[in-house]
Formats: structure tokens, C-alpha cells, sequence
């Protein structure tokens, strides 16, 4: 059994690496047996769903995600940037969730252990889903990057361990962070903006794999 997931793809950021998303999810339709998305694969925060299923580079990677999902098994975590997935995605080939538990694995997108985006998260709810506009126009600039500061990624993996430990869960499968890596019973898949790594658990190990250098990065 060979899963693949990815996590972070931002499609609809113009700065994500579309040649690397097109790669991956091609790999994934004549390799996997199954995909796992762990969120922030739309970037619903700085492009709309029209603009991200008409326009390029948008759209192709968007068709070819749908047309990947028809013949293997997808499922989309639901990620900050695209929490409202099941009023933008209707398509019956793929499952979608907030978070998912399989045996003592737990898969989930990671903002949750991020106190800022926790606090935050109704205001942007509210902003994104009445008035998009408002942050795509004076909030959000062309050139930001998605970067949280050295203590923020301490401290997001520290509460996933402890998160990890409390619960029971021999591992915490998630993105959010952007920073690829496989720690003990942490697994980030990294993002598809700068690092284009994504993970494959096959009979459920897990490798780190970046789809550029087409080799694993945890060995």
C-alpha cells in the first residue's frame, strides 16, 4: 500500500510552484494507491474559486487534481486558507474532512496548533466568507511569502507533540508550517512554494521525497 501526501500546494498563489504541483499529482495517477491532501491545497484567501478554476496557472493544476481523484482514492484535509472546501469542491470522488484519525495516525492540516491562526480564525471566517474582497485588496501583497518565525515552528511542533503524547497518537501527519520534515512522531509534509516535498507512506513507513530532486531527503 503506497499513499502519497502532500500539503500546502496553494493553488491560486501565483508564487507556487506550478511545474512541481503538475509533477507531483502526475506521479500520484500512475504511482499511488491513494492521495492525501493535508490542506491549503486552494489559496482561497488570495485568488477566488472562479479565478483559480478559469485562469492559468491555476486552472490546469486544479483539472488535474480533479482528474487525478477519478482514478485514485483522494481525500482533502480542509487547511486556513481553505477551510471552506465543501462549498468549493462538489466532486464525489473526493472525500473531505477537518481531520481524520486512521488507527493511531492522526491527519490534519497543523494550523490548529497555531495560537495565532486559532484566535484569529473567526475574524478571517467572517472577512472570507462575506467580504473576500476586503482582505484580497488591502491585506494580502503580491510578494508575501508564507513564513512563520523560527519560535513560531517551535513552538507549533511542541504543541503537536504534546498534542501527539495526550492523545494517544504514535504519529501527527500535517503541513501548515511549510517546512518539510519526519521527527519521531511528527511527519510535515512541507509545501509546494519553496520546498515541493511531499511524503509516501509505503506499508505505513513514512519518506520524505521532494519532487524536483526526484529522490527522498530523509535518508
Amino acid at each position: 500500500m503506497k499513499i502519497y501526501l502532500a500539503s500546502d500546494m496553494h493553488i491560486g498563489y501565483e508564487d507556487s510552484n506550478y511545474s512541481a504541483i503538475m509533477d507531483f499529482l502526475e506521479l500520484v495517477r500512475v504511482d499511488a494507491d491513494e492521495l492525501i491532501l493535508l490542506g491549503d491545497t486552494l489559496d482561497l484567501w488570495t485568488n477566488k474559486i472562479e479565478n483559480i478554476t478559469s485562469q492559468e496557472p491555476y486552472k490546469a493544476a486544479y483539472d488535474k487534481l480533479m482528474k487525478v481523484s477519478s482514478v485514485v482514492p483522494t481525500t482533502m484535509v480542509c487547511g486556513n486558507h481553505d477551510y471552506k472546501l465543501k462549498k468549493y469542491i462538489r466532486n464525489p470522488n473526493i472525500t473531505i474532512e477537518k481531520r481524520f484519525t486512521r488507527g493511531t495516525c492522526r491527519f490534519m492540516h497543523g494550523w490548529e496548533f497555531d495560537a495565532m491562526q486559532v484566535a484569529a480564525s473567526p475574524l478571517f471566517e467572517c472577512i472570507m466568507e462575506c467580504f473576500p474582497y476586503i482582505y484580497q485588496k488591502f491585506f494580502y501583497k503580491p510578494n508575501s511569502k508564507y513564513k512563520l518565525s523560527i519560535d513560531g515552528n517551535r513552538i507549533i511542533n511542541n504543541t503537536a507533540r504534546e498534542y501527539a503524547k495526550k492523545k494517544g497518537f504514535s504519529h501527527i501527519l500535517y503541513g501548515h508550517t511549510h517546512l518539510p520534515m519526519i521527527d519521531k512522531e511528527l511527519i510535515n509534509c512541507g509545501d509546494m512554494i519553496e520546498h515541493s516535498t511531499y511524503i509516501i507512506l509505503r506499508d505505513g513507513v513514512a519518506e520524505l521525497w521532494d519532487i524536483n530532486a526526484n529522490k527522498k531527503v530523509n535518508e
